[in-house]
C-alpha cells in the first residue's frame, strides 16, 4: 500500500516523534503516531487545515510511504476508545475533511512496523498561493 505524508522538510521520517510528544486524535500524547493519507491531495489538505493562511511556507516535502496492506485495518467506530488495542496495528478512518477519503494512523513502535514502514519517495512540495489568504501573498 502506498501512503503519503505531507511535512516540513526537517520532519521527513517516520518515527511519529511529533505525535508522541505532543498527542493527536489517534494517539495519546508518549505513543508515537504517523498520521497519512491514502492520496496525496488529502494529505495536503489535512495538513492546510493547521496552518496559518498568512504566510505561504516553503519547507514541505510530501513522503511517499510503503506499508504491507496487511498492517492496516479500516475501522468504523469513529471512537477512540479502543486506542490500546489500535495502538498495536496501523488503521484506516475516514477523513474528518474529505470523509470519501481515508486517513491512515500508523504506529511506528507497533511490533515490526520498523521492519516494514519504508519511504520510497520524498518530493520537494509547493503550496499553491491561492490556498492562502491574500495578505499573505501582498494583494
Amino acid at each position: 500500500m502506498q501512503l503519503y505524508r505531507l511535512c516540513r522538510q526537517k520532519y521527513a521520517e517516520l518515527s511519529g516523534y511529533g505525535a508522541k510528544k505532543a498527542g493527536g486524535h489517534w494517539n495519546r500524547k508518549g505513543i508515537a503516531a504517523l498520521y497519512t493519507a491514502e492520496n496525496s491531495s488529502l494529505a495536503v489538505l489535512e495538513v492546510l487545515v493547521h496552518l496559518d493562511k498568512a504566510e505561504i511556507p516553503t519547507d514541505y516535502v510530501l513522503l511517499e510511504v510503503s506499508v504491507p496492506d496487511t498492517m492496516v485495518t479500516q475501522i468504523t467506530d469513529l471512537s477512540s476508545k479502543h486506542l490500546d488495542i489500535l495502538y498495536q496495528i496501523g488503521f484506516s478512518i475516514p477523513s474528518v475533511i474529505v470523509p470519501n477519503d481515508c486517513v491512515i494512523v500508523l504506529y511506528p513502535d507497533a511490533p515490526m512496523s520498523a521492519e516494514v514502514l519504508a519511504i520510497t519517495r520524498i518530493t520537494p512540495f509547493t503550496f499553491d498561493e491561492r490556498l492562502f489568504f491574500p495578505s499573505a501573498l501582498g494583494w
